[in-house]
């Protein structure tokens, strides 16, 4: 298609300059003594526009058609009229093939120049498509870590609450807890009794069919709430469904009470709660409110100071409930005169906060269940500024023998 176009292009060339020479030098045809002879423009345009080829070919036509046109009008041959004009023979298709090179160099230019500026609009396309991901994921990440742990933002408060009412109104409380907490909608307590019967002390949610006043170790809840108490762990219906037991719809799972008395038997929750990081959640709670009865029932307040062994076994159920469910807790370790360190202190404390004399009574340790730096911050904001103190946060199960070492000062 170029070369037919080249032709083309040629001929319409040389028929302009013929054209010009017809009518301004009609007394040299061909231009042949004039020096440079118009006849060049034609090699030079057609080597710039197509080639080397082109232009030497472009060159070789204008030669024969300007020493033709003087041969003719002069009357001599060709031959004699080319070799008279040495500078025509050589320097038209010369020309042709110095503008075929300048073509080529030209293009491969714009060609090398394009090839690069197609793979730099690839590579912005691509940089572009990563920056709108990187924009995406860093929005999700920053979504992510401001609802991370944002189901216990009021654990605290929850658990508070559990030990301000009756004694008699916690266990239905902790019921209602877990269902806002860990999407418990139907379960009870069940405390156990002889001849393999279990007897409801409360329930939340649902009808009560499936978990009726009274349970028995036939029934499929009972079986299951047997096997937990059995085992002296959560235990699921898939476990027993495993070991052999046949498929039913009694309960989902059934978690025992520390002290074997009780069990919480689950029967419904929305499918995507029934999960093994929200069974430690409930399993979490549980071990909380347990401790604490415990330290209830022995006559001292939910914030009492205990001994050093009864503080490092909470610091550890902290740690690995920080580790398991995910809220931290926090440690402060407060300096000053023992009998005035524990007059300003300990009153301020919360329910089921803890805390521990150290050493010779100089230093008081004090462990924030399911808490936070502002917790902290308030708490020392309460003490006042004349006892020196220090934060230590709980964060995980492997943290619970260094800081109990910090606050002994053990290296």
């Amino acid at each position: 298609m170029l070369g037919i176009r080249a032709l083309i292009e040629t001929g319409v060339v040389l028929a302009v300059i013929v054209g010009a020479n017809a009518l301004f030098g009609w007394s040299d045809p061909g231009w042949v003594s004039l020096n440079p002879t118009p006849y060049l423009l034609v090699p030079l345009l057609l080597g710039l526009r197509y080639g080397f080829a082109a232009g030497v070919l472009a060159g070789g036509a204008a030669v024969v058609v300007s020493t033709l046109w003087a041969g003719l009008a002069a009357g001599a041959p060709w031959l004699d009229v080319l070799g008279a004009n040495p500078f025509a023979v050589l320097a038209l298709p010369a020309l042709g093939a110095i503008a075929g090179e300048l073509h080529r160099s030209v293009l491969g230019r714009a060609d090398a120049s394009e090839e690069r500026l197609a793979m730099f609009e690839e590579q912005f396309e691509r940089l572009s498509t990563e920056l709108a991901l990187s924009h995406d994921s860093r929005a999700q990440l920053q979504d992510a870590l401001a609802l991370h742990g944002a189901e216990f933002c009021s654990a605290d408060l929850e658990l508070r609450a559990l030990f301000a009412a009756d004694a008699g109104d916690r266990a239905e409380g902790l019921l209602a807890t877990l269902d806002r907490l860990c999407s418990v909608s139907e379960a009870a307590f069940y405390q156990t009794g002889s001849k393999g019967e279990f007897e409801r002390e409360a329930s939340h949610g649902g009808p009560g069919d499936r978990l009726p006043g009274r349970l028995r170790d036939t029934d499929p809840a009972g079986a299951l709430a047997r096997a937990a108490l059995d085992a002296g762990k959560l235990v699921t219906a898939r476990e027993l469904w495993e070991g052999g037991a046949k498929p039913s719809t009694g309960a989902i799972a059934a978690l025992p009470w520390p002290d074997g008395d009780r069990v919480l038997v689950i029967a419904d929750m929305p499918f995507a709660a029934v999960q093994w990081q929200n069974f430690a959640r409930i399993e979490l709670f549980c071990r909380w409110v347990a401790n604490t009865e415990a330290d209830l029932e022995t006559g001292g307040p939910p914030a009492a100071v205990v001994d050093g062994d009864a503080f490092r076994r909470r610091l550890e159920l902290a740690a690995a409930s920080a580790a398991d469910a995910g809220p931290s807790s926090t440690v402060l370790l407060f300096s000053g005169d023992g009998a005035k360190l524990r007059d300003s202190v300990v009153p301020k404390l919360r329910p089921a906060d803890l805390a521990a004399s150290l050493g010779d009574g100089s230093r008081l340790a004090v462990l924030l269940p399911m808490s936070g730096g502002r917790d902290a911050e308030a708490l020392v904001d309460q003490v006042g500024d004349g006892v020196a103190c220090e934060a230590i946060p709980v964060r995980g199960r492997g943290c619970a023998d260094e800081i109990w070492n910090r606050l002994n000062d053990v290296a």
